[in-house]
Parts: structure tokens; C-alpha cells; sequence
């Protein structure tokens, strides 16, 4: 870890206790709307800070997030940053699941990345989003990453600092690794979020695991934009079948505002296999694309 790492390390953890001070004055659910980004605020509370420390890469910053592994999430980050690339924005997508990396492989590109002046350069999906994963950094993607959560937090952060992004982007979605341990937590509060998106499906077991993260979001300061109930339902000739109870029924559940379902679709799911995601066209994510472009 280079000196200026863990001095913004130190500067977030340092914030993030500061949250979780004041917690009880925020409120009877211990919750607020502020986002820690205070460049973008008129607001003159008392967790004002002036000079944020940590630089924007984007001119917003989207966390991707699920309290429970085999959602989907990765697969509705490609698929949103592909939709938001469409629309004309300028998109990149950094896979922070360093120890379960699939972005590259759904953009269809195992091969190592270079560097250039001492930073990694980012891939190039086909659909001109680009990214980051582990899955391009690694010797060998067939052993695991043995690191503690301190370090493998640093490595995303490095991800973030160390990578030559595009200066002119318009969103940069954050792949968020499953659950609610150290590792999302230090990973919230080291890159300067604007806002997340909760991917879940329509059950009572998701909803049980789903709930923790959206409450770590809010506990430090990240708001939830939407949460995608995904693999909702299955289109058949003989009509729709919900798989599971009703999608907004799951999302209140949660605590988080229903922002898109989307269907378990066999073709989506083939060309996940075949690392052709980016060919996809998810119709039911345009809206909450347009929310986030606003």
C-alpha cells in the first residue's frame, strides 16, 4: 500500500466512525439521505467536509450491491452500464468482488490488462463500456485470492486510484462484492458514492439477507437509489408466470424503491456463458437507466 492509499484509508474509516457517532441523532430509524458527498451539497451540518480527499472519476459514482450471493448482480451491472452506454453516456465499470470476479468474463475478455505510467489501463467491451476486474489482473484465475478483508479492500481502492479512466466519464457502476462484511464496508467508505442500486429477487430468503446490505448503505451514508428484482418472472407462450410473490410486495420489504424486474431469460443467460452480455437488450432496465442519468 503506497503512502497515499492509507492516508485516504485513514481519512474513511475515520469518517465512516464519525457516521456511526451520530447515528442517533439522524433520526428514530438512525438513517439520512446525505450522501457524504459533500463537493455537491449546500447543506452547512456539521459532517461538512470541504475538501474531499478521495477524487471523482466519474461524474457519478453508482454502487451495485446485493446482501446475497446468485442474485444476479453482475450480470444487471454489465447490463445497466451497457444500457446507460446507449443512451450516449460515457460508462465504466469496476469489478470491486475481487475475490469472485465475473465482469470481464461476461464482456467475453479473459486476457491480462497492461499498464502505462505506472497505472492499469482499463478493457474495452464491445459495447465500449469499459472496465476493470481482477479477472484481468490475476496469473491464475483457477486459485483463489487468499487475502484478508483489509487488503483485498485496498486492492479495489487501487482499482479506483491506480487504473487510467477515462477523464471524461459520465458513470462509473461499482460491481460491489455479495453480503455486508469488511470488505463493502471499507469499500463505501474509501470511493466517494453517489448513490447505489440493490439487485434482489422475489423471495422471502433474499429478502431476509437483501435487508442487512440496504441498511449498511444507509448506515454509511450511501443512498439507495432502486432496488432491481431480478429474475422475477418467466415469459411462456401461454402467458407470464411470476416466479415468486409480487416484485414491489419484496422491495418494500427491503426498504428500497422498486426500480426495475426484469425475467429470467434463457437467451440472456446463454449469451452470460458465452461472454456476449453486451448484445443483450434488457428493455426493463431503460427506465431506471434514465433515473440515474438525471
Amino acid at each position: 500500500m503506497t503512502e497515499e492509499q492509507k492516508r485516504i484509508l485513514a481519512e474513511h474509516e475515520a469518517k465512516y466512525m464519525k457516521y456511526m457517532s451520530d447515528l442517533e441523532a439522524l433520526g428514530e430509524d438512525g438513517f439520512t439521505s446525505c450522501s457524504g458527498n459533500c463537493s455537491s451539497c449546500q447543506s452547512d451540518c456539521d459532517s461538512r467536509q470541504e475538501d474531499q480527499k478521495t477524487p471523482k472519476k466519474a461524474k457519478r459514482i453508482v454502487a451495485v450491491f446485493s446482501g446475497k450471493g446468485g442474485t444476479g448482480k453482475s450480470v444487471i451491472t454489465c447490463l445497466l452500464a451497457d444500457t446507460l452506454q446507449r443512451m450516449g453516456h460515457k460508462v465504466a465499470v469496476l469489478d470491486a468482488d475481487l475475490e469472485n470476479p465475473s465482469i470481464n468474463y461476461l464482456y467475453g475478455n479473459l486476457s491480462r490488462t497492461s499498464a502505462e505510467g505506472g497505472r492499469l489501463l482499463p478493457l474495452e467491451a464491445d459495447s465500449g463500456v469499459k472496465f476493470i476486474s481482477q479477472g484481468n489482473v490475476e496469473a491464475d484465475p483457477g486459485q483463489p485470492l487468499l487475502k484478508y478483508g483489509a487488503d483485498i479492500a485496498v486492492d479495489a481502492l487501487s482499482f479506483y486510484l491506480n487504473v487510467a479512466w477515462p477523464e471524461d466519464l459520465d458513470f462509473m457502476l461499482v460491481d460491489m462484492p455479495s453480503g455486508i462484511g469488511d470488505v463493502p464496508l471499507q469499500i463505501g467508505t474509501i470511493i466517494p458514492f453517489d448513490g447505489a442500486v440493490c439487485v434482489s429477487n422475489p423471495s422471502d430468503l433474499a429478502d431476509y439477507l437483501v435487508k442487512k446490505s440496504v441498511g449498511l448503505m444507509k448506515m454509511i451514508m450511501i443512498p439507495v437509489v432502486a432496488v432491481v428484482e431480478n429474475k422475477a418472472f418467466l415469459s411462456t407462450d401461454a402467458g407470464t408466470v411470476l416466479l415468486g410473490t409480487d416484485p414491489a410486495e419484496h422491495a418494500a420489504a427491503v426498504g428500497a424503491p422498486l426500480g426495475a424486474v426484469v425475467p429470467l431469460d434463457l437467451e440472456l443467460s446463454v449469451m452470460a456463458d458465452f461472454g456476449r452480455i453486451c448484445d443483450a437488450d434488457v428493455p426493463e432496465l431503460r427506465e431506471l437507466a434514465e433515473l440515474l442519468a438525471k
